[in-house]
């Protein structure tokens, strides 16, 4: 406990930083930007790039009981900047320079670090999650997914296989451990994977790889894919995908579905319609075709785009 003397010299510190980080917070925010309250400016310590002040200024938050106030500032924040990830991201990254146990801001961050393409940082934030809680399913998953999406297959696989003895009936390891499996060549292992997700949690997206997988194996079930679909909105991504495959569509429908159509509701429907395009192609025997639409998908597509990652592969074994 601080002695009373110390106690007021320490409220003298705080109070002469909160003056000047006030006065820094408002003459840092570019025009155009949301500035701070002036009774909230102290928490903007988090920002201040010299470790040393920002450590200073933290232990005399948290003697003051600061801290717990400025972790929900950031937080707050970070919910109000979504869907503009990255800047969410920074938003919870300050708050958990505060409070870098809360697994709220934790989550967030990581969450939106996959969103915005910092899948190291998103790996980070969730290793460090599962050291709190290691048969947490929805840590693993989302280990995997930022594993996956920078390239570790194979971890990816782990974790999505830890998910799942962690929690059988865990929402989406299947599918993305299943899609794995397939971009692998391990078709028998991927099928059983996406049927067991469809069984559970069915949906467009995983009857679309079950399929992809089933063809790739030599198995072109599309009764099965038009069963399993019976009842969906084929106007919503991906079911004007589904619907190519079922011959219901041209590929320049397809093309200008994912391009223009304003049913389709989904961020990178071009890119996973070339995808889509190029597995067509490949199964049809036209290498050449589909190395020039993997290579669209690959050239075009935003680094979250799961079906980028597949073109990549895709392109390896037709040698580029």
């Amino acid at each position: 406990m601080l002695r009373a003397a110390e106690l007021l010299s320490a409220l003298t510190l705080l109070f002469l930083i909160v003056i000047a980080v006030s006065v820094w917070s408002w003459l840092s925010s570019p025009p155009g930007r949301e500035r701070w309250p002036w009774y909230l400016s102290e928490c903007r310590y988090a920002e201040i790039g010299d470790r040393k002040i920002r450590q200073f200024a933290q232990r005399l938050a948290a003697e003051t009981g600061l801290s717990g106030v400025c972790s929900q500032v950031y937080y707050d924040r970070g919910l109000a900047a979504e869907p503009h990830w990255k800047a969410a991201a920074e938003e919870y990254g300050f708050g958990l320079r505060i409070s870098p146990d809360n697994r709220s801001l934790r989550v967030n961050h990581g969450m939106d670090s996959i969103a915005s393409a910092e899948f190291r940082d998103a790996e980070a934030d969730f290793t460090e999650l599962l050291k709190l809680a290691p048969a947490n399913s929805d840590y693993l998953t989302n280990r995997g997914q930022a594993r996956e999406l920078r390239g570790d297959w194979q971890g990816a696989i782990r974790d999505y296989s830890a998910a799942i003895r962690a929690d059988p009936e865990v929402y989406g390891a299947y599918t993305y451990r299943g899609r794995a499996y397939a971009l692998l060549g391990r078709y028998d292992l991927a099928i059983g994977d996406l049927a067991r997700e469809f069984k559970l949690f069915p949906d467009m997206p995983t009857a679309l790889w079950l399929y992809l997988a089933k063809r790739k194996a030599g198995h072109d079930d599309r009764t099965s894919l038009r069963d399993e679909v019976r009842s969906s909105d084929l106007k919503r991504w991906p079911g004007p995908a589904i619907r190519y495959f079922l011959g219901q569509i041209s590929g320049a429908e397809l093309e200008r579905i994912a391009r223009t159509d304003p049913n389709v509701r989904y961020f990178h429907q071009s890119c996973d319609a070339w995808f889509y395009l190029g597995e067509e192609a490949l199964a049809n025997g036209d290498r050449a075709r589909a190395r020039s639409y993997f290579q669209k998908t690959v050239s075009n597509c935003d680094a979250v785009d799961y079906e980028r990652d597949a073109a990549v592969l895709e392109l390896e074994r037709l040698g580029g």
